[in-house]
């Protein structure tokens, strides 16, 4: 009995020895896949590093070849589409601007991003405007913010030029809303909107064609006047 009773402990005692082996080979297995991951992250974020570093200095070279042909034009129409277009690649190019400033591409702050947007068009207009943002979340997809990007471009430069035309001193509330299935973006600059009630169907220009097909087709969202209070209402889904 004796002899049984030690052949037993003895055989426990090696198939421990042996789970424990393969546990620790499992372990160091996980560790090396997981250091080779993590190694091959990093070469993945500093190449979309390049990459965004590369895309922003060209998109900037060719905002400044168009500021520099407005300044070699003396019609004001062309003069003031030069400007507008070298103002959305600058828009774009700011994307990828805020991009280099983050250490993981797929986590962009939303909030700094508008803020930089909002700073850059005033400064390139010289108004004395100040803009409010708010926002109950701080990140969103880098396709949507694109998009979301010129939408807002085009909406600051129409207050620029309209609500603000004769250089007075202004306000912008910017506001984001996540909501449960869609995400809600309120716009006011004070001026009135009960003549844009219909401007949907009246408006021809670029600009407004751009907001209406990056609303409509690209972000499947919606569109609104609020006239009582003036507020211009995106919703897109999540």
């Amino acid at each position: 009995k004796v002899i049984g009773i030690s052949q037993d402990i003895t055989i426990r005692k090696q198939l421990e020895n042996n789970i424990n082996e393969l546990n620790i080979n499992l372990e160091q297995k996980v560790q090396e896949r997981t250091e080779e991951l993590e190694q091959k992250n990093a070469e993945i974020e500093l190449l979309l590093r390049e990459l965004h570093h590369r895309v922003k200095n060209n998109l900037m070279v060719s905002a400044s070849l168009l500021s520099l042909q407005s300044n070699e034009n003396s019609n004001t129409e062309v003069v003031q589409a030069l400007k507008t277009a070298s103002q959305r690649i600058k828009t774009i190019g700011l994307l990828h601007k805020v991009l280099l400033g983050t250490e993981k591409s797929n986590n962009l702050s939303t909030i700094k991003y508008f803020e930089m947007l909002f700073a850059s068009i005033i400064e390139a207009t010289g108004r004395n405007v100040n803009v409010e943002v708010n926002a109950n979340f701080d990140f969103i997809s880098l396709d949507k913010l694109t998009h979301l990007g010129l939408i807002i471009n085009e909406l600051c430069m129409n207050s620029m030029k309209y609500a603000f035309a004769n250089g007075e001193d202004g306000q912008i509330v910017f506001e984001m809303k996540s909501l449960k299935n869609s995400i809600e973006i309120t716009y006011n600059d004070g001026s009135n909107l009960k003549n844009r009630k219909n401007a949907k169907s009246k408006d021809t220009g670029l600009g407004s064609f751009l907001i209406q097909g990056l609303i409509y087709e690209q972000l499947d969202g919606t569109l609104s006047y609020e006239i009582d209070s003036n507020n211009i209402l995106i919703k897109i889904p999540k």
